[in-house]
């Protein structure tokens, strides 16, 4: 597949029923140990099929709302719910079950650099229970997904910064989730490679998987349908 060609669009899992958001803030207050108020009744929805970006300065709260989407931290006070279920207090032992759900995409991927970067995508299917067979099938599907389908026998540091973000999508996908979360995902790329993420991740959208997308500049090649929601004082407009 060529790097330039887009793949299908991504295949989403079960949803939950269409008049409930995939993805929910609802008064969320978060505060740090220290008495720090990182986010102060922050509220917005993201549907299915929905390309949202959430914009504001480093340090504004933009990873905390992608911990707490992911269970990673538990808000103050408020509801965060993910697929029509509150998350806000949920078992630490229910935590996987729900990150089955979502696809994360770090700023800074974490690669197992002894690894080769189909080794790497496989693993995480693998951890999310799949048997080895299928889970090489869909590694190898989610490589050709975001235009790496040749790349998949070389170690990730050989890739360039582009191409180890896709492959960080790739890892985000395999598991087919309904909701992806991208933390400043065009960060470190030059404008090429940054127009050429932002598309893939449009192609997604347009299978059904909602994407938030944490960012603190401008990102070019934004669908028109995309909506951003700005992060200031721990508010969100």
């Amino acid at each position: 597949m060529s790097p330039h060609r887009l793949p299908e669009p991504l295949s989403m899992s079960v949803p939950p029923a269409p008049s409930e958001p995939l993805l929910q803030f609802d008064q969320v207050v978060y505060r740090t140990r220290d008495g720090h108020t990182v986010l102060d009744g922050a509220s917005f929805t993201v549907q299915r099929g929905e390309f949202v970006v959430l914009r504001g300065t480093s340090g504004a709260g933009k990873t905390t709302v992608l911990r707490l989407l992911a269970a990673d931290v538990r808000p103050t006070a408020g509801r965060v719910s993910v697929g029509g279920r509150d998350i806000s207090r949920l078992k630490r032992s229910l935590v996987p079950t729900l990150r089955r759900q979502l696809g994360l995409v770090e700023q800074d991927p974490s690669w197992i650099n002894e690894l080769s970067v189909g080794d790497n995508v496989m693993l995480a299917a693998l951890l999310s229970g799949l048997d080895q067979r299928e889970a090489v099938e869909r590694a190898a599907r989610a490589l050709e997904r975001v235009g790496l389908s040749g790349r998949g026998n070389q170690r990730p540091r050989q890739l360039s910064g582009g191409e180890q973000q896709r492959a960080a999508l790739a890892r985000a996908i395999v598991r087919r989730p309904a909701i992806l979360l991208v933390d400043e995902p065009t960060a470190h790329l030059d404008a090429v490679s940054a127009a050429g993420l932002v598309e893939l991740l449009s192609r997604f959208v347009a299978g059904g998987v909602a994407i938030l997308m944490a960012t603190h500049g401008d990102v070019a090649g934004l669908p028109h349908s995309a909506r951003q929601l700005r992060l200031h004082d721990g508010k969100l407009a």
